[in-house]
């Protein structure tokens, strides 16, 4: 007798431009899918009638949801979730629209948790590029005497490597079982946006599950394709501080509390002297350089 193949709910929030998402659909079409059958959710953040044709048509698209306003990337997901529950789908994989996929690359984490009877999230290397060059995100760490949430980014990628368990994975790819999310819900939707994917996987360790990265398995990312970087700064400052509240341990919670109440304000700072600076030199004010100094 052959054993039932796995059923994977795709959810996909679109928001942005619609030749992004394509890129990715048009990626998921070229999925080897011996091992699983998959369903493909959009849920259209964008709220753009003018494209509701155009994306329930697409081959890859098996549903397309339209929410009556933008519920974020956490509401966006939890309204997927819903609808893959009702799918009777075995695990559900949020991927980001300004992805690519490989044709193999849910092989691996799919196996992974056969292997891994404990693990709640899984997620695969994620390839990006950062000023012209290319990393490897392998999963992240948190420190906690800062509340921050930061990336193990390597210049060189290994498929061989061993699975490694992680403080979290990126929800810009991230594969759950449904009855892990059975148990410890789906993303905090006071998040909006930002550091949900880290708070799900911190909820999960709670409940006893682990979080890994899957180095043979690997997506490319094009970077976030949607929002400002003064939104990525507001919602990041927001959200360290309800996370630092949530999760930071002990004493560490008033030192992390203390260190996102000063980093992100500077932040800002930066980021608008920046740009402003950028704005003079586009009308033709020069400005004095600016220096890099080092220490041995």
């Amino acid at each position: 007798m052959s054993k039932k193949l796995s059923l994977i709910g795709i959810i996909i929030l679109h928001f942005g431009k619609w030749e992004v998402t394509k890129d990715c659909l048009d990626s998921l079409l070229k999925l080897k899918t011996k091992n699983y059958k998959y369903k493909v959710l959009v849920v259209d953040n964008s709220r753009n009638s003018n494209l509701k044709k155009v994306i329930s048509s697409h081959p890859a698209v098996t549903k397309l949801i339209t929410p009556e306003k933008n519920l974020g990337f956490a509401g966006g997901n939890n309204l997927g979730i819903e609808q893959c529950k009702e799918w009777m789908c075995d695990y559900i994989l949020f991927l980001n629209n300004d992805t690519a996929v490989k044709p193999s690359f849910l092989d691996a984490l799919i196996t992974a948790f056969d292997q891994m009877p404990e693990l709640g999230m899984a997620g695969p290397v994620i390839e990006h590029q950062v000023r012209g060059k290319t990393y490897f995100d392998y999963g992240g760490y948190i420190i906690w005497s800062k509340g921050q949430a930061r990336h193990f980014n390597k210049t060189t990628y290994n498929s061989w490597e061993e699975p490694v368990i992680r403080d979290f994975v990126t929800g810009c790819c991230m594969l759950v079982p449904v009855n892990v999310l059975n148990t410890i819900g789906g993303f905090n939707e006071s998040y909006f946006l930002y550091l949900e994917d880290v708070e799900l996987c911190l909820r999960a360790k709670k409940y006893g599950y682990t979080t890994a990265l899957i180095p043979e398995s690997k997506i490319s990312h094009k970077g976030s394709q949607s929002a400002t970087v003064l939104t990525k700064i507001l919602y990041s400052w927001r959200n360290s501080l309800k996370l630092s509240l949530a999760y930071v341990p002990g004493i560490k919670k008033y030192s992390a509390i203390c260190f996102n109440l000063v980093f992100y304000p500077l932040l800002y700072l930066r980021w608008t002297a920046g740009d402003m600076r950028r704005q003079l030199k586009q009308k033709g004010f020069s400005a004095q350089p600016d220096y890099e100094s080092s220490t041995s």
